[in-house]
């Protein structure tokens, strides 16, 4: 309904009660060094918090409805900058710079079908920093490349494989890499 709780689990007790959000908040996540924490929803907004009051810092309209959200380097771009990603409606997944609250780039959108399709999940490898897996509404999984140079792709970020779907229910699931 809107509400973000923030829960201290050693001393069992809420911290912060973030209640900005019209709609359902669906994604979370902190920023590589903690201090940041943003919260992404239906509503069609991001909005980014300091964790040391949890105060707000900005909202950001990402004129999308958000399931998934986080923190990600991109190459070409200041070492210690992080840029916030927002995936869901729209199949798309869009890459904003925070500090000027600019869309810097962005997925493609797939192909056109009578299905409303959306970015369910994303996940981010702690082993490759330079992809992010992305779970589509109807079982598909894509990886997508966000370690091109921005300049040189037209703020396209690639799709570098997609493993179809099988339009069933799926419970759950777990990406395995095996080591050779």
């Amino acid at each position: 309904m809107g509400i973000v709780k923030i829960w201290d689990l050693v001393k069992r007790k809420c911290i912060a009660t973030l209640n900005e959000h019209s709609a359902a908040v669906r994604g979370v996540s902190f920023n590589s060094t903690g201090d940041q924490f943003v919260s992404g929803g239906r509503d069609n907004i991001a909005i980014l918090w300091n964790t040391k009051n949890w105060k707000e810092i900005k909202t950001i309209p990402v004129e999308h409805a958000v399931e998934s959200t986080g923190f990600v380097f991109l190459e070409g771009s200041e070492s210690d900058q992080e840029f916030l990603y927002t995936a869901g409606e729209g199949c798309v997944v869009k890459v904003w710079d925070v500090k000027k609250e600019t869309l810097v780039a962005a997925s493609k959108k797939p192909l056109e079908t009578t299905e409303e399709l959306s970015i369910t999940e994303v996940i981010e490898l702690a082993e490759d920093k330079e992809r992010l897996v992305l779970v589509i509404s109807d079982q598909t999984v894509v990886d997508l490349d966000i370690s091109v140079d921005l300049e040189s792709v037209n703020k396209i970020l690639p799709i570098t494989r997609r493993m179809a779907g099988n339009h069933g229910t799926i419970a759950d699931m777990r990406y395995v890499i095996q080591i050779c």
